[in-house]
């Protein structure tokens, strides 16, 4: 994969990614998350973005490594050791399954964002900005959601991949609606992701939903209708 791909998991569908450092990311059905680029080298190294859905990532540290991280819409994840967690539109549990769970809450109301701090077994639920309390346990809620290979120890096949060389095909081009949610989200992931949408503009499908869209993506009024933001000529010339 490639800094920037961004990775959809069809509803009956599992993804499992390995790096090099011995991390493992599953993604369960209906996933859809950004694969990031590592920042600076003083900074975590960002995994990706979930967007929605289902991860759970095993991320074994070696001493004096730098914990590998990853972010949602309510939450950012600095450091843990096997992680679960799962994102819908309103709702987010958190489940430290092994080592603790460190991070940042993001605008959690009424005082703003707040560390995240897990003890190992524990479960944060959240729905909207209404936090809970950390249970003991993950509730029946969020294990129903878990599928399978989220419940077992699959193992590692990182080794016996690695020197495979699979070519992608090209897919077709997007419309709309299969990128919405990347058009529609935060707003620093929106400039970030902004030039690779730009020639679908040229589309009229595609152009006809921004246009309709327009309050949740207003940067793109910009890109589309250029003419209402050049200077207007000085009276009498």
């Amino acid at each position: 994969m490639r800094a920037g791909d961004i990775l959809m998991v069809d509803a009956a569908g599992f993804l499992r990614i390995e790096t090099d450092d011995g991390i493992r990311i599953d993604l369960g059905p209906g996933a859809r998350a950004l694969w990031l680029p590592k920042p600076t080298p003083n900074a975590a190294q960002r995994l990706l973005y979930l967007q929605s859905g289902l991860i759970k990532v095993s991320a074994p540290i070696p001493r004096g490594a730098t914990p590998s991280a990853f972010a949602t819409p309510m939450v950012d994840v600095d450091e843990a050791t096997v992680v679960v967690l799962a994102q819908e539109a309103e709702k987010l549990w958190v489940f430290a399954e092994t080592g603790a769970v460190k991070g940042l809450e993001r605008a959690a109301a009424p005082g703003g964002a707040g560390a995240l701090i897990l003890k190992p077994g524990e479960c944060l639920s959240r729905a909207g900005d209404k936090k809970t309390a950390a249970s003991p346990r993950p509730p029946p809620e969020f294990i129903g959601r878990l599928p399978r290979t989220f419940l077992d120890t699959l193992p590692a096949r990182y080794a016996e991949l690695a020197k495979r060389d699979t070519v992608l095909k090209p897919g077709p081009a997007v419309a709309y609606e299969d990128v919405q949610g990347w058009l529609q989200a935060e707003p620093a992931l929106r400039r970030e992701l902004m030039p690779r949408w730009r020639p679908r503009a040229g589309d009229a499908a595609f152009k006809a939903a921004l246009v309709a869209n327009m309050k949740r993506h207003p940067e793109w009024e910009r890109v589309l209708f250029p003419e209402r933001f050049r200077p207007q000529s000085a009276a009498g010339q």
